[in-house]
């Protein structure tokens, strides 16, 4: 029992360094959120979904910075990972433009890999910074890459923003934004 319990633990820390959950977000539960004023909608919405989990389709976090929308994001991808040993991929959205971009002309597969996780979250959704003309087609093709594969396979996706959903789809691109990712908005 005791050498099950240490594989499951090492088989966790392994798929949290995969899914991007170190640092701080390594520690980031449901369980250790504060239940300010404002925020218990977003924390039942987290709770829930986790509850419902691969079934719960996509989840939209919107508000201003510093309201807890990464902490919950995060505590989702950990209580995933924790509960389902489910492949999680967890990136800021110019993170995730970045690390693609590194790996062009390599066996990297960076948007492969967040297309098909199991859950793919992508935090602080527009504020990368994309030219709003054909020069940020090359970044919005990115993302609908992604959102394009998860919505046709039905793959879970959580979303962070500070923006309105309109705002945040004409951004990357995607005007029906909350249509095309499957998601229901949490504030």
């Amino acid at each position: 029992k005791a050498e099950a319990q240490v594989a499951r633990t090492k088989r966790v820390a392994h798929l949290r360094q995969v899914a991007g959950l170190t640092g701080r977000l390594a520690g980031m539960r449901l369980s250790n959120l504060k239940r300010v004023p404002g925020i218990g909608t977003a924390i039942n919405a987290a709770e829930a979904y986790v509850d419902a989990w691969p079934q719960s389709g996509g989840l939209i976090l919107q508000g201003p910075f510093g309201c807890g929308k990464t902490h919950l994001a995060a505590a989702i991808g950990n209580e995933i990972i924790e509960r389902h040993r489910a492949c999680v991929k967890f990136y800021p959205g110019f993170e995730l433009l970045e690390a693609i971009r590194r790996g062009y002309g390599t066996d990297d597969t960076v948007a492969e890999d967040c297309a098909r996780a199991g859950l793919f979250i992508c935090d602080d959704l527009g504020n990368e910074r994309i030219a709003r003309d054909e020069h940020g087609d090359w970044a919005r093709e990115q993302f609908f890459r992604i959102f394009y594969w998860r919505e046709l396979k039905e793959l879970p996706v959580v979303i962070t923003t500070n923006y309105g959903l309109e705002e945040l789809g004409e951004h990357i691109g995607m005007q029906h934004s909350a249509a095309c990712w499957g998601c229901a908005a949490g504030r």
